[in-house]
């Protein structure tokens, strides 16, 4: 609308002009400007354009191909490290098409073959992220959120508490960041779905610099007015509660900090200029704003003073000049880009007006202006294209098709020869030390069967995966309430007597119901309320219905719920939780172990090696011949909406549909006592392999793999996407 009124502030002489107008680094002129620079002309200002009259040598051009993205990037990288050592006083420019999409990897491969930090040469990237993307903007925003949830809700989703902590920017946020860290760990490892007040307070124990600071936070919450109030008073607000955390934190700042903290104070100035404009809000209302303004406002630091490089866009590239250029990815979809005409407006009229993007013409002609443009920054300049993206195979812009092609090596074939002529082995076994403590329980020896290498840096070097943050009730803690339940129950039920005495009652439904509810606030503490009722109901069915099938049982004793013991295995002494032991009439005992899942362990396919799984039901009855005794049935019980069931393996024929006798097998021994024996000596192997170190990177299913956290590091099974 400016240019409209413009046009007729000029036309009716209402605006004094000057005697002279010259456009700078025009390359098209819009119809609105286009009507600005008629009206000039009738009002007889003279018109002139600046044009590039610098460079009056012809560039030389060459042009590359390289094998992939990746590719390209390291050879750029390469050219500018020789053109800056080569030519101490020379200026260079790498330039990319897709630079806002690929800045990271820019930084991160100049970064390595430049080595600024450590006194190499210093380069400057021309992208501009939102303030909001910068580390310091992400760590204000997370400690504000905490400090309203916290204050006003007394809780907040766990994954904004670990957001702050992370971010840092923070009294103690070098000499407390390890503490914080491992805070965070904790809460993502319980699977919390939320941190309440006295939760964070618990945490802050380990932190006494944050502690101090929060406690100041909370005395400036506790004197900030509530309700409506004007956007300046709640930009002091947020100013105090930063500085009360000690935002933006300890130690020096390097000059990229320093401006990015210097642009979120003038952000927040901003925010109590919004007084002219807005009316009165509430804290969360402006703290929305604030977020607001942040994801608006572009943000780059000052281009380093003494940096030769420059990487940057096409459209930033026009009109510069430096000694050497590098132009990448001119394939033809970039130079030309394909037409994109606007879908609301008729192509006719589109055509009509040569409006920009409508047309394969139009986009051709501006492609044209460009490459011209781009061949006057440098007398020497190099152009550069991928072969592949990927699946997709690419080809040049048709504006390079007369200039001569060298073609790239990949980047390993590229590599010095010295990279080859060292060979590293890394199938040295590591044995346990004697005093070393290996923790884990069954799942040791299972992971050892799934993949040696998995169980030697999870079990050994305590390695694994960062957990992610729970939004959601999980599986686990399902299954623990329904074990905490059964395991209430047994204790106070003890035998198949009791069982039926108690369930002919009347309100035996109730009186289970009330041990489900007793637990659900220490299990489910964390889960929202309507969700919780939900999960009670759901459980004391499953339960009834559990206890409905063991009243058509032969009478039978509970030995022991959840008891711990201690399974010896060579160099390894596991610890075992057995859920379940019966004792029948005659003698004979029955291990049982829940499983709240859909699906039940397989023993057919499970217990044969190499690759055996599902091992607890073998451990607990190893811990038995290790007491003197051998269980007569192996059984798991599924406890779950879909269905309730009892099924396993027995010694004998039981009346159980589900229970499968040992005689109906196809194992390699006919005998229970001596398959068992031989099962244990399986497990007895893979102990005493992991116990001797033997870590080699196998697996034998792919589905072996499937929760395993250290994927990266294993590197098997991987799909394309991976890499």
């Amino acid at each position: 609308r400016l240019t409209g009124a413009l046009t007729q502030w000029i036309e009716q002489g209402q605006v004094r002009l000057p005697q002279r107008v010259v456009m700078a680094g025009y390359t098209d002129y819009s119809p609105a400007m286009s009507a600005v620079l008629a009206e000039l002309k009738k009002a007889r200002v003279e018109l002139f354009e600046l044009s590039d009259v610098q460079l009056k040598l012809q560039a030389k051009v060459r042009q590359l191909v390289c094998a992939s993205n990746a590719d390209q990037w390291q050879a750029a990288g390469r050219w500018a490290q020789t053109q800056l050592k080569q030519f101490p006083q020379g200026k260079f420019a790498i330039v990319a098409p897709s630079l806002q999409s690929e800045a990271a990897l820019a930084k991160r491969v100049l970064g390595r073959l430049l080595k600024p930090e450590e006194g190499g040469w210093r380069f400057n990237v021309a992208v501009a992220p939102p303030l909001s993307d910068w580390p310091e903007a992400r760590a204000m925003m997370a400690w504000l959120s905490l400090c309203m949830g916290l204050f006003d809700r007394a809780e907040v989703p766990t994954a904004l508490a670990g957001q702050a902590l992370l971010a840092g920017c923070c009294a103690g946020s070098v000499s407390e960041a390890g503490a914080r860290a491992l805070l965070d760990a904790q809460w993502r490892e319980r699977y919390a779905l939320k941190v309440t007040a006295k939760r964070w307070a618990q945490g802050l124990e380990r932190l006494p610099l944050l502690r101090q600071a929060w406690a100041g936070t909370q005395e400036i919450w506790h004197q900030t007015p509530s309700g409506d109030q004007s956007w300046l008073v709640w930009a002091n607000v947020f100013r105090q509660l930063l500085v009360s955390l000690g935002f933006p934190g300890e130690g020096s700042q390097t000059s990229a900090q320093y401006q990015t903290t210097t642009a979120l104070d003038a952000l927040v100035s901003r925010l109590a200029a919004l007084d002219d404009l807005l009316a009165p809000t509430t804290i969360q209302g402006a703290l929305k704003q604030l977020r607001r303004l942040a994801g608006q406002t572009l943000f780059q630091p000052q281009r380093a003073r003494d940096a030769r490089l420059d990487v940057l866009g096409l459209l930033e590239a026009e009109a510069g000049h430096w000694d050497a250029v590098w132009i990448m990815g001119l394939t033809d979809t970039v130079l030309p880009s394909v037409a994109s005409p606007n879908p609301l407006i008729p192509m006719s009229a589109l055509m009509r007006a040569n409006a920009p993007r409508s047309t394969p013409a139009r986009e051709y002609q501006w492609a044209e202006q460009l490459y011209k443009a781009l061949l006057k920054t440098a007398n020497d300049v190099t152009i550069s294209w991928p072969l592949r993206d990927g699946e997709q195979t690419l080809r040049a812009s048709p504006f390079v098709s007369n200039v001569p092609q060298e073609v790239v090596p990949e980047t390993l074939e590229d590599a010095p020869d010295r990279l080859l002529q060292h060979p590293w082995s890394d199938e040295q076994a590591w044995p346990i030390a004697p005093d070393e403590t290996i923790r884990g329980g069954v799942a040791v020896i299972e992971t050892q069967a799934r993949n040696p290498l998995w169980a030697f840096f999870r079990y050994r070097l305590a390695v694994q995966g960062m957990p992610a943050y729970a939004w959601a009730p999980t599986n686990i803690d399902r299954g623990l309430f329904v074990h905490k339940v059964l395991q209430s129950i047994w204790m106070q039920l003890r035998d198949h007597e009791q069982l039926l005495k108690h369930a002919a009652q009347a309100d035996w439904a109730q009186w289970v119901m009330a041990q489900v509810t007793s637990h659900a606030d220490s299990v489910l503490r964390d889960w929202p309320r309507a969700l919780r009722e939900l999960e009670q109901q759901r459980t004391c069915e499953i339960v009834l219905a559990w206890f409905e099938l063991e009243q058509a049982r032969e009478p039978f004793t509970v030995l022991g719920t959840e008891t711990s013991h201690t399974l010896s295995m060579g160099a390894l002494d596991l610890h075992v939780v057995i859920d379940r032991i019966d004792a029948l009439a005659d003698g004979r005992q029955w291990l049982i172990d829940y499983k709240t899942g859909q699906q039940v362990p397989q023993p057919q396919k499970d217990w044969k090696g190499p690759g055996y799984r599902n091992l607890q039901l073998l451990a607990y009855a190893q811990v038995l011949k290790q007491q003197g005794t051998t269980p007569d049935a192996l059984l798991w019980g599924k406890l779950h909406k879909s269905g309730v069931t009892l099924s396993g393996l027995s010694q004998s024929l039981t009346p159980w549909p589900d229970i499968e006798p040992w005689s109906d097998q196809s194992w390699g021994n006919t005998d229970w006592a001596a398959q068992l024996e031989d099962l244990h000596q399986a497990m007895q192997r893979l102990a005493q392999s992991f116990a001797e170190g033997r870590n080699d990177n196998v697996t034998w299913h792919h589905d072996d793999l499937k929760y395993c956290t250290i994927g990266p590091l294993l590197r098997l099974n991987e799909d394309a996407e991976d890499e």
